[in-house]
């Protein structure tokens, strides 16, 4: 009974064709997991006993020729339908068995005596593509697991291809089985059926008949398990456990006289020692019939000339051969460095532009900036002029206003100098007058004595400036102008300090009531006299 939920082994029906881009192929059922054979498709599998498959996926498997083993499961097709030319089922996405599911048993068509001939030039015809590990039967015995080698290329196999056997990687054991098998045998499968080697599939005189035998992996299992572990050993690989690399050709014939002897004393197993020695026996035996060939060419004279054109020939057939290559390897030289000079040219042309373009760019930006930076600083040129202009009308007013107030208060400035020259007359002593104009000299003459003004109780010793520091003399001034009731910032009296030093009229300004006329400050300066103009 079929079921979906159960795999099966097919065999490829047909070439894949194509329909709305897609591939499309049938397979043939074969037999159950288990190994139970299917006699009858078309009574599992309605109606033409096939299975419905759109091939893609792995190209060993969508690549697979007619007749090529697959394991699948399956599921109903996409339109059910009683149409005898309709699948009941279609395939899910098939793989290639492996040994754990299945492996076929070849059977060679010639006599093999010796199992290691299978791993030498052994090539065998087969007439389907069989899984990739098999058994082979020699004799009376399974020899296996194998691995089967195909030639040219995944997409191109054959339908009927030569193979050739090599021992698995691993594990890297041979066994030897010597067990009949019988189609009773659960797990063993014997059965032949038909498929198509063109992409249509047509009546069974116009199919290929292919034949199947092959055991499941719980089988191949058991037949291990009764079967002796053996060692097959081919030629290279025997040769290659002697000595890891051959003698050349002229030490050839020293080594076979020696043959015995270096087989025995060689560190290999005793197979690939009577491999070795089954081979080098038998070129031994063609070189010494080839010897017996040449000698006899060589000792016919008739055959010197054709022996010597032959030889001429052949190097001259090197000679040109060789000539052909190292001008075959020149001219692709020359090409590569052509290639690569015209690849630096383009490359460099490409550089320049570049360059150009950045250098053309950069100048661009430049002069941005430096418009940006002459606008920027003729801006503020322009702003520091306007703010000159406008401080230049402001001092002119102020210069107006001042010449036009002392041309007003002249008058007053002067009554009030006349009226206080007195006072300072008195405030300073007569030594210091002596120097004066004799202007001031008849004034003081004609003067009448006025009364002396009280002045503070500071001795003629402490006036000398020359014993009094200039800090000392500022702070009696601070203090006493602080005594007097006035209340002054000490930078104005400092100010006032610096203007005296300068011998010139110091004018003291504010408005009235202010206390410029009442002020009683007396400055001794040495040899000078200090005047003080009142104003506003």
């Amino acid at each position: 009974m079929v079921s979906i939920e159960q795999k099966y082994f097919f065999a490829v029906g047909q070439q894949s064709f194509e329909s709305n881009g897609r591939h499309f192929s049938t397979l043939i059922p074969i037999a159950t997991l288990d190994g139970e054979v299917i006699d009858d498709p078309r009574r599992s599998f309605p109606n033409r006993g096939r299975v419905w498959w759109m091939v893609r996926g792995d190209s060993r498997v969508a690549y697979a020729p007619p007749g090529c083993l697959l394991l699948a499961g399956i599921e109903d097709a996409l339109e059910v339908s009683i149409d005898s030319n309709k699948d009941r089922y279609q395939s899910l996405q098939p793989v290639l068995p492996r040994p754990i599911d299945l492996i076929e048993i070849l059977t060679p068509q010639v006599s093999i005596s010796d199992p290691s001939d299978l791993l030498d030039d052994f090539r065998m015809r087969c007439n389907h593509e069989p899984t990739r590990f098999v058994l082979v039967r020699l004799g009376g015995s399974l020899y296996g697991p194998l691995k089967v080698e195909l030639s040219g290329p995944e997409n191109e196999r054959e339908m009927q291809p030569e193979i050739a056997l090599s021992k698995p990687a691993a594990p890297n054991k041979v066994y030897r089985i010597s067990t009949s098998l019988s189609p009773q045998r659960r797990g063993y499968i014997s059965h032949s059926t038909y498929v198509w080697p063109s992409d249509r599939m047509l009546g069974e005189n116009d199919g290929y008949r292919v034949r199947y035998e092959a055991v499941t992996g719980a089988l191949l299992e058991e037949l291990l398990d009764e079967g002796e572990e053996i060692e097959l050993v081919a030629m290279r690989e025997s040769i290659r456990q002697i000595t890891s690399g051959f003698l050349s050709r002229k030490q050839r014939q020293e080594f076979l006289a020696k043959l015995d002897s270096f087989v025995d004393q060689a560190d290999a197993s005793p197979e690939a020692l009577r491999r070795a020695k089954q081979m080098l026996s038998r070129q031994k035996e063609r070189l010494g019939a080839l010897n017996e060939f040449f000698d006899g060419l060589l000792s016919d004279e008739s055959f010197r000339p054709r022996i010597d054109a032959a030889v001429e020939a052949k190097v001259d057939a090197r000679v040109n051969e060789l000539a052909a290559q190292i001008d075959a390897r020149a001219q692709e030289r020359v090409k590569d460095l052509t290639q690569k000079r015209s690849d630096l040219e383009v490359q460099i042309k490409e550089e320049e532009a570049r360059f150009q373009r950045e250098k053309a760019q950069r100048q661009r930006d430049l002069e941005d900036e430096l418009k940006r930076m002459r606008a920027e600083n003729e801006a503020e040129i322009n702003n520091k002029i306007g703010e000159l202009e406008q401080l230049e009308e402001v001092v002119k007013g102020s210069l107006e206003a001042v010449a036009n107030r002392l041309a007003e208060e002249r008058g007053s400035l002067i009554n009030e100098y006349l009226a206080l020259e007195p006072l300072l007359q008195r405030l300073i002593p007569a030594s210091a007058q002596r120097g004066g104009t004799e202007t001031s000299t008849a004034m003081q003459t004609s003067a009448p004595p006025a009364t002396r003004l009280p002045l503070p109780n500071v001795t003629a010793r402490d006036l000398r400036p020359s014993e009094l520091t200039e800090e000392a003399f500022f702070d009696r001034l601070t203090e006493h102008v602080n005594t007097c009731g006035f209340s002054y910032d000490p930078d104005d009296l400092l100010a006032f300090h610096l203007s005296a030093k300068e011998r010139a009229p110091v004018i003291l300004g504010g408005v009235s009531g202010t206390g410029k006329s009442s002020c009683r400050l007396a400055l001794k300066l040495k040899n000078a006299s200090v005047s003080f103009l009142f104003g506003i």
